[in-house]
């Protein structure tokens, strides 16, 4: 499916100019009309100019984000206007926002995965920009229902597409008469959604929401050069570190003492409270970490994921021995930096109880979100047995710079095992020996 220009059109009938847009869907195509705006295009131009300035100069994601919904709400009137950011695991927060002061603020309130399904943030992505000026609209139905070729017609590119009837009622609920959503897109994932509430019926021009809609493009592309300048910076910073730990790696026999033993070590490289190496059938740690028995029932599970990383705040949900870990190892990065022999860089969070405010009950299932829900009806639940969102960002940090052993350094591991095996066989020490006889 594909949106194709966008029409002016004199109606005879209705005795005005329509904005006309036409898109593919399937093997027809689809035409919409609604009223067109005096200013036209012009205001597009002037709009988007004056909201493009606004992105100019920010310091930070989070600076660009108060800007962003500054900016959207100044040009759009909404009563209140919120950047809402994906977390990892699917749930949502509230990281911005811009609002009438009579209202109660939603900032920092957490939203579970249920509240945007799947098929809904699939149509995110395909189109940018939602509005709803009147919860309280009746729907017209569609004359004919099914296309020429007797297909229901698909209209998940369409502006004008009614909404699900659930999400209006819990929008009436609210108090929220008018919505408008646009999307954030980086890197072809959605990242997360500009969302405006209205309390009163709310009619956004077409050439505002043309513009809206570039700006959150413009937008986009900021975030994602935001987060390719810090994870750059994440890297620089531990080049050293990953040089020295490289540069141990040849002058200490012993794989696990060279990463863990020596200054600096695996925590030098990626902040965590503990860590392991995994070689020869035996561990070798530094900082808290799980016992050498423990380590060593963990490491088949490992195995069985045919050398992915992995990257979790809540290792008991793929690993239910855990439990027994909770107090050293609730969070885990494990990265393979070799398949055959099996050795494993380990970093390991302890259980971290923390209380988040949310939004809704994250475990009900609504449907069609943002279901957003008022501070007052926040329910303040604990993350037990879970690393918590803030630490895990080191490990999530750690993707990248444990790539630069996986990359970087993983040949030098395996080189450097091998030169220990060497060592050791000059010292008088036997080599380390496989199941199959292999040394």
């Amino acid at each position: 499916d594909r949106v194709l220009a966008p029409m002016l059109v004199a109606s005879a009938a209705a005795g005005k100019l329509l904005n006309g847009v036409a898109y593919c869907s399937g093997a027809t195509a689809v035409i919409e009309f609604e009223a067109a705006s005096e200013a036209g295009d012009t205001r597009v131009v002037q709009v988007l100019r004056s909201m493009q300035r606004e992105l100019v100069g920010s310091a930070s994601t989070a600076d660009l984000c108060d800007r962003i919904v500054a900016t959207v709400r100044t040009a759009t009137g909404f009563d209140r206007v919120m950047v809402y950011e994906f977390l990892p695991d699917g749930t949502g927060v509230v990281t911005s926002e811009a609002r009438d002061p009579s209202l109660e603020a939603f900032l920092g309130l957490h939203y579970p995965a249920s509240d945007i399904p799947k098929q809904a943030r699939a149509l995110y992505l395909t189109r940018w920009l939602r509005l709803i000026p009147d919860v309280g609209y009746t729907p017209a139905p569609l004359q004919p229902s099914r296309n020429p070729t007797g297909k229901p017609v698909d209209l998940g590119q369409g502006g004008l597409r009614s909404v699900s009837p659930i999400h209006l009622e819990y929008l009436t609920n609210m108090g929220v008469r008018a919505t408008m959503t646009v999307s954030l897109v980086v890197n072809g994932a959605l990242w997360g959604l500009i969302a405006c509430h209205h309390q009163t019926p709310k009619y956004v021009p077409g050439d505002v929401r043309t513009a809206c809609e570039l700006f959150a493009e413009m937008a986009s592309l900021q975030i994602a050069t935001w987060s390719l300048q810090q994870r750059g910076v994440n890297l620089q910073a531990n080049d050293p570190v990953l040089h020295d730990l490289v540069q141990g790696l040849l002058e200490e026999p012993d794989l696990g003492k060279a990463l863990t033993s020596r200054s600096p070590n695996l925590l030098d490289l990626i902040p965590a409270a503990g860590a392991s190496v995994w070689t020869d059938g035996r561990a070798t740690s530094c900082g808290r970490a799980p016992s050498p028995q423990q380590i060593a029932a963990l490491v088949p599970l490992l195995e069985g994921l045919d050398g992915q990383m992995v990257v979790t705040d809540r290792l008991l949900e793929m690993y239910p021995a855990a439990m027994e870990l909770a107090d050293v190892a609730s969070g885990l990065l494990a990265l393979p930096l070799s398949q055959s022999p099996p050795i494993y860089a380990l970093w390991y969070l302890p259980e971290l109880v923390h209380s988040v405010s949310w939004g809704g009950r994250p475990h009900q299932i609504r449907h069609l979100g943002p279901a957003w829900r008022a501070p007052d009806a926040a329910r303040q639940l604990c993350g037990v047995a879970a690393a918590g969102a803030q630490p895990v960002a080191h490990l999530a940090t750690g993707r990248n710079r444990s790539g630069g052993i996986a990359a970087a350094g993983a040949a030098e591991c395996r080189a450097a095992a091998g030169c220990a095996g060497r060592r050791r066989a000059r010292a008088g020490q036997p080599a380390a020996r496989h199941a199959d006889g292999r040394t």
